[in-house]
């Protein structure tokens, strides 16, 4: 009688793979033109929807009708969320561009209201309010097992500012009473006793026509939640007329 020899299989390495992938070609295995098998397997391909790890078998038999296996471990992994770097979290309305940047641990872009060109976002175009971004990967394969991640934006609101009234007449060298306003500075190079010309928080100040003749613009500039706003009174000096 004939002694056939029992074919040498080799399933192939063990390998992991992303949950989010769903299904996985089974390839590498020799010799060609075997047989898969295992939970999960349907044909060539296993198919998953849980994470954990799969055993599939791949079986072989010669022409002699003799046969051998060999096992595999697939395992899957659940994807985790993209390491996102440090950034700005709170803006004014009124705030320039900013970069968020691309530097999270695998690359990706940004996305979500007020974002432009994959990083850079506008809180002019955001508006005020919470805005939630997305970093996404630019590709996720079976090999890189990682999702998405999300930072909350806030946009504080423009800062409004409303003087009593926007504009005055006063005569050259006379003085014009300035009534303090919460949260805010008087700005103006004629504040008495202001040699910085930046007036106290919330206090009255005094302007004086020592400019000459002309129109001058007082600045009241408020203060509120680390955002500024401005309002510009305009101040018309009339020249000063000697009788004598």
């Amino acid at each position: 009688f004939t002694v056939n020899e029992i074919p040498n299989v080799d399933a192939g390495s063990d390998l992991t793979v992303c949950l989010e992938a769903g299904r996985i070609l089974l390839e590498g295995a020799n010799p060609r033109n075997g047989i898969w098998s295992g939970a999960g397997v349907v044909n060539d391909e296993l198919i998953f929807n849980a994470a954990g790890n799969y055993n599939v078998t791949y079986t072989y038999t010669n022409s002699s009708g003799c046969f051998s296996s060999d096992t595999r471990v697939i395992t899957v992994a659940a994807s985790q969320p993209v390491t996102l770097p440090s950034i700005q979290t709170t803006f004014c309305a009124d705030a320039e561009r900013y970069n968020l940047g691309l530097n999270a641990s695998v690359p990706g872009s940004w996305s979500g209201t007020g974002v432009l060109s994959g990083s850079i976002f506008d809180p002019v175009i955001a508006g005020a309010g919470n805005h939630i971004l997305a970093y996404t990967p630019n590709e996720v394969d079976a090999l890189s097992c990682f999702d998405s991640n999300t930072v909350t934006i806030t946009v504080r609101p423009e800062v409004n500012v409303t003087p009593v009234t926007l504009s005055y007449e006063i005569c050259e060298f006379e003085t014009l009473p300035l009534n303090g306003v919460s949260n805010s500075r008087w700005i103006s190079p004629f504040l008495v006793g202001r040699s910085d010309g930046i007036g106290g928080f919330g206090t009255n100040e005094v302007f004086q026509a020592t400019g000459g003749p002309g129109e001058f613009d007082v600045v009241l500039r408020r203060f509120t939640n680390g955002c500024i706003g401005e309002a510009v009174v305009k101040v018309t000096v009339k020249p000063f007329i000697n009788l004598t």
